[in-house]
């Protein structure tokens, strides 16, 4: 990952994004990892790693934003905090990857909260949609990106946004993608309840 930084820093790029997810897809022989059931001395070891690799991000002058990611350490807004809380890097956010929860085959979770909590510690978003566990355009899934965009905002959020896209004509679905973004960026904030 150290070259990773030193990559971003020679090309002027201001973050890496990190998952410390499964580098496999779960299946019959490999049931999915939770967060939860990461034994301490894990959790621990890859905390101080992660501090390691943030000391050497800062000195090159560049952030790491930690992907919440299903099937991996950090599947839930809780365990994204307690990470940020204890490697305690301020070069190091979170990026609330909420397509990679909302993708089954567990029940849909509660994303608003979700991303209420780690809005405040966002430095760079990816975004998707599924329904019902199938990858669908961004305005058409499970997660109302109007509501997403209206909280980020709401948090101050200004960073970058990567649209992540499965769809057919990719080229075309990205530019799809990209106007339905730029139109909800340039909305008011507006959220009720």
């Amino acid at each position: 990952m150290e070259q990773s930084v030193d990559v971003a820093a020679a090309i002027g790029a201001e973050i890496v994004n990190l998952s410390l997810a499964m580098p496999t897809l779960p299946s019959p022989d490999r049931p999915p990892l939770l967060g939860r059931d990461v034994p301490e001395m894990e959790y621990q070891r890859s905390a101080e790693l992660v501090a390691d690799l943030a000391q050497h991000a800062r000195e090159a002058g560049v952030k790491i934003s930690l992907e919440l990611h299903d099937d991996g350490l950090l599947d839930s807004a809780e365990l994204c905090l307690q990470f940020l809380n204890r490697i305690e890097a301020p070069n190091v956010g979170v990026n609330p990857d909420l397509g990679n929860i909302c993708r089954g085959p567990r029940p849909l979770p509660d994303w608003e909260t979700t991303l209420e909590l780690l809005a405040p510690r966002t430095n760079c978003w990816h975004v998707k949609n599924y329904r019902s566990g199938n990858p669908v355009p961004l305005w058409d899934g499970d997660i109302d990106y109007g509501r997403a965009f209206a909280i980020m905002k709401r948090a101050g959020f200004e960073g970058w946004v990567s649209i992540e896209n499965y769809l057919g004509d990719v080229q075309e679905s990205q530019k799809e993608s990209l106007e339905y973004v730029k139109r909800l960026a340039a909305a008011p904030t507006v959220l009720s309840g």
